[in-house]
């Protein structure tokens, strides 16, 4: 959905989508990014593993 977005308000012919794409993809790993870790707290914090 957020690749569709960024394709959807791409301006400047053949550059613009160039940048679209590298903007979608980069959003996208930094979400995965963000969902990994929180992921990861969550399962941490129920095995009841402390953090240091």
């Amino acid at each position: 959905m957020l690749l569709l977005w960024h394709f959807a308000t791409t301006l400047g012919g053949g550059k613009g989508v160039g940048q679209a794409a590298t903007a979608a993809v980069v959003t996208s790993w930094v979400l995965i990014f963000v969902a990994g870790l929180c992921l990861s707290l969550l399962m941490f914090h129920e095995l009841g593993i402390p953090r240091s």
